[in-house]
């Protein structure tokens, strides 16, 4: 099985009140190609700050990534990314927020309307569409970020704390 991802030496730093935080130390990681990985730690590890690299949303550490033997550096390789916190427009309804990456990949045709109306069935988010997101649950506004997540089309997905708020 090929090699995915490859993280190689990766260290992080914050500057915190004049002082270093070490946040991350030498990590590495191998994913292969259709692996499921989970990163688990206590809170405040690095956990989120892997995913915020691999991301690219984190460009000043050390190290080495590739991803299918490019490196990220240099890369314009995207992966579906959801942090933590739920990020959904508060302007935007729920269903303007989950096809968001249709609208802006230039993909939102009647096909993709169409599934687009099963996943929402399919994540319990039916009868919710029109509604903002101060109008739903944490649970929901969480499914809703998974849906448009999933619906970037990356083969890899990067999920940070995914069920934290479900329930079921």
């Amino acid at each position: 099985m090929s090699i995915k991802i490859k993280i190689e030496n990766l260290s992080k730093t914050f500057k915190v009140s004049k002082k270093t935080l070490e946040v991350l130390d030498n990590i590495n990681i191998e994913v292969h190609e259709n692996q499921f990985v989970s990163l688990i730690g206590p809170s405040g590890c690095g956990k989120s700050t892997v995913l915020r690299i691999l991301a690219g949303l984190e460009k000043d550490f050390s190290g080495n990534i590739t991803v299918n033997g490019e490196s990220i550096k240099a890369s314009s390789f995207q992966f579906g990314y959801m942090p933590q916190k739920d990020l959904l427009m508060p302007w935007r309804t729920v269903y303007e927020n989950i096809i968001l990456p249709l609208e802006i990949s230039g993909k939102k045709d009647r096909s993709k309307k169409i599934e687009v109306e099963n996943l929402i069935k399919e994540f319990g988010l039916q009868g919710f569409e029109n509604f903002y997101p101060s109008e739903i649950s944490g649970g929901m506004k969480q499914r809703a970020g998974i849906l448009r997540t999933f619906l970037m089309n990356s083969d890899t997905m990067l999920l940070d704390e995914p069920l934290g708020h479900l329930t079921q």
